[in-house]
């Protein structure tokens, strides 16, 4: 039986390929890798130049960073109840959109 690759998968190997071709052609000379998989990950150092390995690990968990903190759009429902002031009710204004 054959085991179909998820997308994810996929473009982990792309990924590499790009990077092995790189490497391949002399492009690279030092790489740091942290792979993960459903249940651990492990993280690997090879080439002599760990002070780049390290500024580009600082890039990297900045794209995280941001990935993993942006808005999402909140699909829960939302019971807004009138505001009142003055005996009258106030509606809420319109957000703008962003």
């Amino acid at each position: 039986m054959t085991e179909t690759l998820n997308p994810s998968s996929l473009a982990c190997i792309e990924l590499l390929e790009q990077v092995l071709t790189d490497a391949r052609a002399g492009n690279i000379n030092t790489v740091g890798i942290v792979a993960c998989g459903p249940s651990d990950f492990g993280a690997q150092i090879a080439g002599p130049d760990a002070r780049s390995v390290a500024l580009g690990l600082d890039v990297l968990k900045a794209k995280i960073v941001a990935a993993v903190t942006q808005p999402t759009v909140d699909m829960r429902p939302n019971i807004m109840t009138p505001l009142r002031g003055n005996g009258q009710i106030l509606r809420p204004r319109p957000v703008p959109k962003r």
